[in-house]
């Protein structure tokens, strides 16, 4: 009937599709019953998963013994496999060397502490172990007294006692500095001899007094000068020559600085010569010792104002 052609119609479209299946071969398998075909697919699924899993470890493995050739070292035509044995058995030989010495040098601690424990023991030992350790707590103390403030020679401590005079002497010469100019500051770094200046126009940056400019060197010099002829009682200086530098200033600077000199003489009575070739520091100097040029002459004539 219909369904009888139907089927055998489908059955030889498939062996033409599947020519490797013969009758023979589709006679085996109708054989198989369902409980023989779920077996053989379970089979084929834990082949598929035993593939995956050593498709994985053999990837595994491939990248470990790239790594491993990656930091395989290098080794010399020299470096032989019987060479290397040779070093390796040097090593050991040398390593049984070592424990022999390890072995030696606990056996005389152990002797040593053996050692102690009778001398605790012993009323004259424990004399000895007291001394010991009373020298011992002042070796302490001074080894530290040694690295605050430095062994006999003094340099340590020079350094520190200096690097306190110079922070005095940095706020001194502060003071005179804001006399001078309200621009600049000066500071010293704690234990050192190294001056900064912060500039109060720059937002108070901090920079080395070894880079400051000619205006600069001269306010800083003349603060430290003056702040140095105040230091102690015995060193007090009543007389103060300067010489030059007043060309690298002007406008108020200029002022402040003269203004600064004479209240030495006003208020604390201090005797301030002046050498400069600036009329306007000439003009504010009451006492004056000319030196002037007889013409194209080799000589010089001394005037002194005001006259007598």
């Amino acid at each position: 009937d219909n369904n009888e052609s139907k089927a055998l119609k489908n059955l030889t479209e498939f062996w033409q599709k599947h020519s490797e299946l013969t009758e023979k071969r589709m006679n085996v398998l109708a054989s198989y019953s369902l409980t023989d075909i779920q077996v053989k697919i379970n089979e084929l699924s834990s082949k598929k998963e035993d593939k995956i899993s050593a498709k994985t470890l053999y990837n595994t493995l491939k990248k470990q013994l790239n790594e491993h050739l990656e930091k395989k070292p290098a080794y010399s035509d020299e470096e032989t496999e019987e060479f290397l044995a040779a070093k390796v058995e040097e090593a050991e030989v040398n390593m049984a060397g070592l424990n022999r010495d390890t072995g030696a040098i606990e056996q005389e601690l152990r002797t040593d502490q053996e050692n102690k424990d009778r001398n605790l023991k012993d009323a004259e030992g424990c004399l000895y172990i007291a001394d010991a350790t009373e020298k011992e707590r002042n070796f302490k103390l001074w080894d530290r007294l040694r690295e605050l403030i430095g062994d006999a020679t003094g340099a340590k401590f020079e350094k520190i006692a200096l690097s306190y005079i110079l922070a005095n002497l940095i706020d001194s010469a502060n003071t005179y500095m804001k006399t001078l100019t309200d621009r600049y500051t000066l500071s010293v770094e704690p234990g050192s001899y190294v001056i900064f200046i912060e500039d109060a126009y720059q937002g108070y940056t901090k920079r080395a007094a070894s880079t400051i400019s000619g205006g600069e060197s001269f306010l800083v010099s003349l603060a430290l000068a003056l702040a140095l002829s105040d230091i102690g009682q015995n060193l007090k200086v009543n007389t103060l020559f300067i010489d030059e530098g007043f060309g690298s200033l002007s406008g108020e600077p200029l002022q402040h600085a003269i203004e600064t000199l004479q209240s030495l003489h006003s208020k604390v009575g201090r005797q301030v010569g002046i050498i400069s070739h600036i009329e306007e520091v000439q003009e504010r100097i009451p006492v004056q010792i000319q030196v002037l040029q007889n013409g194209m002459e080799s000589k010089s004539t001394i005037k002194i104002l005001p006259e007598i």
